[in-house]
């Protein structure tokens, strides 16, 4: 499970040893980077508060049920609406949920999530007012 910021002020390796990469100088980032970053280290500090072995347990691997396929759109993550915790999907998300058969990143997570995860489910989730639906259905109908 990789954070952005582990809960050790300046250490910017994630509970697995990973390393914490910013495309912006430290003094290039705007607000929203700033905030994110603090919102991590928060994050991080409440999960290891309400659970001392959360980031420990996570690491143990992955076995999810479910394999969901959704839309990129940012205003809701695929966990939020079907009530699920960390661990209990595989989630792939892309442009308006779509599976192409020369679309390597669909490929990959879809032959990973059936031949070694072993999922029993898969979910392809769409969602109302799609904009790139949208824009598919208008540039079609010209």
């Amino acid at each position: 499970m990789t954070s952005l910021n582990n809960a050790n002020e300046g250490d910017t390796s994630d509970s697995l040893g990973g390393d914490c990469i910013s495309c912006a100088s430290d003094d290039s980032r705007d607000s929203i980077i700033d905030r994110i970053f603090d919102n991590n280290r928060k994050w991080v500090r409440d999960q290891v508060m309400l659970d001392r072995n959360y980031f420990d347990d996570l690491s143990n691997g992955q076995t999810p049920e479910i394999l969901y396929i959704g839309c990129s759109d940012s205003r809701v993550t695929a966990e939020q609406i079907m009530g699920l915790k960390p661990g209990d999907a595989f989630i792939h998300r892309n442009i308006a949920n779509m599976v192409l058969s020369l679309d390597l990143s669909s490929g990959c997570a879809i032959t990973y999530a059936v031949k070694y995860l072993k999922v029993k489910h898969v979910v392809v989730c769409g969602h109302y007012n799609c904009g790139k639906l949208l824009k598919y259905e208008t540039s079609n109908i010209s």
